[in-house]
């Protein structure tokens, strides 16, 4: 009958389907991820830069943020003179603080954007601070509980990219004003869809980054001939 013919040849067809989607899905994963270490490579050398990606993919922050805007943070620090694990550190952070705050990942890379200027210019101006208020932390609270002063006092301050650093590494331990927010949020649902898809984006990088060889060799023929 019609209908078990066109049974016959639906699964195949899915399947073929699934199989062109998984494929596609792995080359663009390799390539991306070929492309998102080439910043890393410039300041870490080759290793460095494949040690770099790979801490920041076990991170939580990679899970609920996602890797891209993660390394993104990490590659700007670094460009900016942070060290490779200091920087890490930071933007794990820095990602904590927003968790708390209940923002996303727009407001997590403005603020990562606006922790790369601080330590470019070496200490953070009025606007600087400005922007952590509107990214709803309350940061004058923060540098307060890490430095013991008043209020009234930290408005008066200098404050340093190592001081924002270590306000924010005292808010995320135990008993901070953000304590734990990241790890809340990643066990949230939310949280969990978000680290099954950076999971599954991982596992498709992977099989892209062992293909990307095959497919550039690929690429340089097609290339080839149709120059």
């Amino acid at each position: 009958s019609i209908v078990g013919m066109v049974g016959r040849f639906a699964a195949p067809a899915a399947i073929a389907t699934a199989v062109i989607g998984a494929a596609k899905a792995a080359i663009s994963g390799g390539v991306h991820a070929e492309t998102d270490m080439v910043g890393l490579k410039t300041f870490l050398g080759e290793a460095g830069a494949k040690r770099a990606y790979a801490n920041i993919r076990k991170d939580d922050s990679s899970a609920v943020f996602g890797t891209s805007n993660i390394l993104n943070a990490n590659r700007s620090l670094i460009s900016a003179g942070v060290g490779e694990k200091d920087a890490l550190t930071d933007v794990r952070n820095l990602a904590n603080a927003i968790a708390a705050v209940g923002k996303g990942s727009d407001e997590f890379a403005r603020m990562a954007s606006n922790m790369q200027q601080i330590k470019t210019v070496g200490k953070a101006t009025a606007m600087d601070i400005r922007q952590f208020d509107t990214a709803g932390i309350n940061i004058y609270k923060m540098l307060s509980d890490a430095t013991g002063k008043n209020i009234d006092q930290v408005k008066e301050m200098d404050v340093s990219y190592e001081l924002l650093s270590y306000a924010l590494a005292k808010s995320a331990d135990s008993g901070g004003m953000y304590a734990g927010a990241l790890d809340l949020l990643s066990k949230t649902a939310m949280g969990r869809w978000h680290k099954f898809k950076n999971m599954l984006s991982g596992v498709f990088a992977d099989l892209g980054t062992t293909a990307l060889p095959l497919i550039k060799a690929a690429l340089e023929t097609v290339t080839g001939l149709l120059g």
